[in-house]
This record gives C-alpha cells, sequence and structure tokens, in this order.
C-alpha cells in the first residue's frame, strides 16, 4: 500500500471518529480502512470505527469473523443489534467470551477471600443486559429504542438468561 493511500485512509479514520463525516460513508471505502489495520495489527482501532458508523455502510461478512476472532465485544454487540434486531446472539457470544476468560484463569484479586476480579467480558456481558432491560440503545448514550424494539429486546435478554 503506497504512503498517500495510508495517510488518506488514516485520515478518513480520524475525521469519521470526530464525526466530521456522515456515518455512512460507501461500504468500500470502510473496508479499505479495516483491512488497512488488520494489515497494521491496530484491531482496536477498527472498533472504535465501528461504532460510529451506521450499519448499513458496513461489510457484515468483513467484520462479523473479525470482530468474533479477535473479542471486539462492543462491535459484536453494536453490528447484531443494530444490522438484526438479535440480542441473543450478541449476548450469548459475549458471555462465552466471559466463559473462556474465566476458564484460563481471569483475573486475580489481592482480596482476602481470594475472588477473581471479574473479566472484562463479564462486565460488558452485565453493561449490555442493564441496558436491554432498560430498552436502551447500544453502546451507551445513544438513547432509548424505539418501544417496540424494547419489547423485543427484553424478550431475547430474559429469554437467553434462562
Amino acid at each position: 500500500m503506497n504512503f498517500f493511500l495510508k495517510t488518506i485512509l488514516e485520515l478518513l479514520e480520524r475525521k469519521i471518529l470526530q464525526g466530521e463525516i456522515p456515518a455512512r460513508p460507501p461500504p468500500d471505502i470502510i473496508q479499505s480502512i479495516v483491512e488497512y489495520f488488520v494489515s497494521k495489527g491496530e484491531i482496536e482501532r477498527i472498533e472504535r470505527l465501528i461504532l460510529c458508523l451506521d450499519v448499513a455502510s458496513l461489510d457484515l461478512n468483513q467484520l462479523i469473523p473479525l470482530c468474533i476472532k479477535h473479542q471486539l465485544l462492543s462491535a459484536i454487540i453494536f453490528i447484531f443489534c443494530g444490522a438484526f434486531h438479535d440480542y441473543k446472539s450478541s449476548g450469548a457470544l459475549i458471555y462465552a467470551a466471559a466463559l473462556k476468560e474465566w476458564a484460563q484463569g481471569g483475573k486475580k484479586s489481592n482480596n482476602k477471600e481470594g475472588y477473581c476480579a471479574p473479566s472484562y467480558a463479564a462486565m460488558k456481558l452485565l453493561v449490555y443486559i442493564q441496558l436491554c432491560l432498560q430498552g436502551k440503545a447500544y453502546p451507551p448514550g445513544k438513547g432509548l429504542e424505539s418501544p417496540e424494539r424494547q419489547q423485543e429486546m427484553k424478550t431475547q435478554i430474559i429469554y437467553l438468561s434462562l
């Protein structure tokens, strides 16, 4: 990739994050930015970018496997809820990530009781469940979902909890 193209992709990412470019750029531009950051190994930048965009501008075939592979939990929630109105699958994926972290030993705590500190995925899951039960959109701060969607969210999250 030439220097000029790299510079443009970096600039586009910055402008999107700052809200200076509309949330619906063409999917091929987002694909190029994602491929660029994957090649640099800067996966966390992809997640920040995804959360600033409209799901209609995303190539879901490219991003869903990438987000699952790299445990981009916020992006997983954003994509599944925004594109598919599927609150159960994103919750299940986060739950699986929390179990994986727990199986790998989790974070050790220095407290007297010897409890493990909650994992990143477990904390993300709790925030996600809380937002769904309150009928709020993800990521936090996006406001309330429509009344129809609120009922759907609550139903799917309760079903997941059973």
